[in-house]
């Protein structure tokens, strides 16, 4: 898809940089931050009925905000977050749309330094309220996979990019019981952190 293309590319560009940096740097990647984030979204969900299903896709924003923690150990770096999330770009197709609202997510990352670089993977669940204007909704439950790379600009702030791949299958809660339903929702961000 164009926006896995889009965060591949963009993010083999970010490791070109950080590789050609100075690995002799001495940066410490420990300790507690607070990240906001902005980019765009790719989200689609499929349903089956007892007779029928269907499948839906849309685009738009994506933003939240994390609290972490992680520590570094020679040039390996470790930790964890929790994040809040939300997205615009509702899946619809005709008279049909569903809602994804209330995104909330608990990781942990993995990720190596290289000098005034980070590049690391996540993964983790996470969960969201799926919904339908005028019907019932449902809050389901699945796993968050992705990775990034953050520069560091100043001695507290760093400047990073991140793409998100959220996988929901929910059988036994779906919106409207008893059909099931699957969605996934994937985003490529700018990211902000302070580091305290």
């Amino acid at each position: 898809m164009r926006l896995t293309a889009l965060a591949t590319a963009f993010l083999a560009t970010l490791a070109s940089t950080a590789q050609a940096q100075d690995r002799t740097i001495p940066l410490d990647w420990s300790g507690p931050y607070v990240s906001a984030s902005l980019g765009v979204s790719d989200n689609s969900l499929s349903a089956d009925f007892p007779t029928t299903a269907f499948s839906l896709s849309g685009s738009g924003d994506a933003y939240g905000v994390a609290l972490g923690y992680q520590r570094q150990s020679g040039r390996m770096v470790y930790g964890g977050e929790i994040a809040a999330w939300d997205v615009n770009g509702s899946p619809s197709s005709g008279i049909r749309r569903v809602d994804f609202d209330n995104g909330l997510r608990a990781s942990g990352r993995l990720g190596v330094s290289m000098g005034r670089a980070l590049i690391y993977g996540t993964v983790g669940v996470t969960s969201t309220r799926i919904s339908s204007p005028g019907g019932p909704s449902s809050r389901a439950m699945g796993y968050v996979v992705g990775g990034g790379v953050d520069l560091r600009i100043t001695p507290s702030v760093d400047l990073g990019v991140e793409y998100l791949h959220h996988r929901y299958r929910d059988p036994d809660d779906s919106p409207m019981p008893p059909f099931n339903v699957e969605a996934d929702i994937r985003t490529v961000g700018l990211k902000l952190t302070y580091r305290f």
